[in-house]
């Protein structure tokens, strides 16, 4: 996930958002 976040400010933390809602979902925390 180290390229989502490094390749565009706003785009990366979307999908860096969008993998921890996910995984809050799930019952998975992400803590990375």
């Amino acid at each position: 996930l180290e390229w989502a976040t490094t390749r565009g400010s706003r785009s990366g933390r979307v999908a860096w958002q969008f993998t921890q809602d996910l995984a809050g979902r799930l019952g998975k925390p992400l803590k990375d």
